[in-house]
């Protein structure tokens, strides 16, 4: 697995440590803050919205549905983590379960 910081690495790994690297300076400098950070992982394929975090035998294709809040997946599953390397784990369980084909040209 790259660094974060590594110019190959991808958009979610760099979007992951900058949101601890913050909250960590904001500790440090003793700002009080009350966060909870939450992920979901989904992919979107052939016109099917599924979420990463579930086992591709259980598949269920979730749907876009919007409240007062704004558009939301419903039945998309978000789990809590406390810090960038719970994260990353999520993230990497994740990209496993991605559907991957060769293009044809």
């Amino acid at each position: 697995m790259r660094e974060p910081n590594h110019p190959l690495s991808g958009l979610v790994p760099r979007v992951i440590n900058q949101t601890f690297q913050k909250l960590k300076k904001a500790k440090e400098e003793n700002i009080e803050l009350e966060v909870a950070v939450k992920v979901n992982y989904l992919e979107v394929y052939n016109e099917n919205i599924r979420d990463l975090f579930t086992k591709k035998d259980d598949v269920v294709s979730l749907s876009i549905r919007e409240n007062l809040g704004g558009p939301y997946v419903h039945g998309l599953k978000e789990k809590l983590v406390e810090n960038e390397e719970q994260a990353m784990v999520l993230y990497n369980k994740g990209k496993f379960s991605q559907t991957y084909f060769d293009s044809v040209f």
